[in-house]
């Protein structure tokens, strides 16, 4: 079995304490990265605040090792530019 690394990460924007985002929910932010990955990689992901966490973004794992590899490839193309 191949091993599965995750070699980059995509992020919400960051913005200094009270500045233009401080009225921006997190889970409007987090939305944005979500809606990046879908439209650029093709990759559907749960936005973190469905869980409890909105500084994560949920993966499936109800598939086969090589498609769950080809989805981080996928994604890992995205978030390098």
């Amino acid at each position: 079995m191949s091993d599965i690394v995750i070699v980059a990460a995509q992020r919400t924007a960051v913005g200094r304490f009270g500045g233009t985002l401080a009225k921006t929910p997190a889970p409007d932010l987090g939305a944005h990265v979500v809606k990046g990955l879908l439209e650029k990689a093709g990759v559907a992901v749960v936005p973190g605040d469905a869980f409890g966490s909105d500084e994560h973004i949920r993966l499936s794992f109800a598939c086969s090792l090589e498609t769950l590899a080809l989805g981080i490839e996928r994604m890992a193309a995205v978030l390098a530019d």
